[in-house]
This record gives structure tokens, sequence and C-alpha cells, in this order.
């Protein structure tokens, strides 16, 4: 089917144009992502001082015009989402970030480095989480911490500053349960000079969908997470 989207252009603002034209072949996979992207992100009705208007899904419009392209439902995110603006406005949408990551139809190892990058953040959160002081502002530690993680992301310009940001990043963050199961599939994104570019819009969506409802480590999993771990690379 043709699909066409509106935007604006810089000649003229104030109205809707026709931007580009698509041929989107509906394939089962493309309609039931599509159909989850609609499930979980709806436009918003929101009350302003000077009256109420409609704000639309961010995260429903990158998904939206992946599928359309026939391309992974996550793809190029990292440029994208470029700023801490942008990095905070697509959080907003983080719960149904995080319903896709775990029911969208994508690579099975795709999703294990989405896991593995759930699990290091968590292990980063709980440790911030259970070092902090009585009187401390914890969603603020968290905060800054999030912030470091999507600029060292953005610092990625290529394979190896990739590979060294992320191996980095998860060897700080303790033993990640997923990563020591899948270790063969996990690091063909760290390895293959082709794969680093998907493997950062992956780290990034991992930060965007990530519920902090549970930042506390249990005994075992401080135990766990004391020491740094070497990658090996």
């Amino acid at each position: 089917c043709q699909v066409l989207t509106l935007g604006t252009v810089a000649w003229a603002s104030q109205q809707k144009t026709r931007t580009d034209l698509y041929v989107v072949e509906a394939s089962e996979e493309v309609c039931e992502n599509y159909q989850l992207c609609c499930n979980w992100f709806s436009d918003r009705i929101m009350v302003g001082q000077d009256g109420s208007f409609v704000a639309s899904s961010f995260a429903r419009e990158l998904i939206a015009d992946n599928l359309a392209k026939n391309k992974p439902w996550y793809a190029g995110i990292s440029d994208k989402v470029n700023s801490n603006e942008l990095f905070e406005k697509l959080t907003y949408e983080r719960g149904g970030l995080y319903q896709m990551t775990k029911k969208a139809k994508y690579d099975e190892r795709d999703k294990l480095f989405v896991e593995v990058c759930h699990e290091a953040i968590k292990f980063t959160y709980g440790k911030l989480s259970n070092n902090t002081k009585s009187g401390e502002d914890i969603n603020s530690k968290l905060d800054r911490a999030t912030i470091r993680m999507r600029t060292g992301l953005s610092r990625c310009k290529s394979a190896d500053s990739f590979r060294e940001f992320i191996t980095d990043f998860w060897s700080r963050a303790g033993r990640l349960p997923t990563l020591q199961k899948h270790w063969i599939e996990i690091m063909e994104f760290i390895t293959n000079q082709q794969q680093w570019k998907k493997a950062r819009d992956l780290a990034l969506l991992a930060l965007a969908s990530y519920k902090k409802d549970d930042t506390k480590l249990n005994q075992e999993e401080v135990e766990q997470e004391d020491d740094l771990i070497d990658i090996g690379l």
C-alpha cells in the first residue's frame, strides 16, 4: 500500500504539507508491530494556561517511520534522539517502549542484547540506590547516571569507541546473567565491525525503556556485583 506522510516545511510552517510517499509491504511482522505500536502509543490531550492541545506520540512517530521503510522498528534511534531534550521526551513513553522490547517481533539476538543492557542498567542503578545515604536524593543520582550513559553512547562514533564504552559499562555493572548465558550470540555485536551502529541503537533503546521501579539489589546480587568483571576483549 502507499502511505503519505505529512509535516511542516520551512516555506509553509503554519500548515501540514506532504513530506514523503512510501510504498509499504504490509508483511505479517510489520502489521503486528504496527498494531503493538498503536496499542501502546497514543496521542494525548494536554491542558495548558492558554487552552488544550494534542501532543502526538514521539515514539510512535519514530517506530511507524521505520516500519514504513521496512526497517527494524528501533532503527536509527541514536541518530534521531541526539540530545538530552529528545531523550527525555522519548522516556515519557518508556512504558510502551518496554512493552515493545518484550512483545514486538524482531531478531532474538537483538532482544538478548537489550536484556543484557537492562540488567547492566539495573545493577548500575541498584548500586547507586544501595549506596545512597539517608537524606540524599536518589532520583537526582539516577538521573545523572542516565545522562552519563546517554552522553557516553552519543560519543560513540566508531566500532572501536562503541566497543570501549559498552564493555566498560558491562564490566562495571558486574556479572550479567544473560551475557554469561548467551555469550557467543552477544559478542557478535561487539566484534563485528558492521554491527556497532545497530548495537548502539539497541543500547539506547534499553536505556530509554528501562523501568526504574526496582533499583534495589538483593543481598545475593550485591555480593555478585562487588567486583569489576573482565569482559575479555
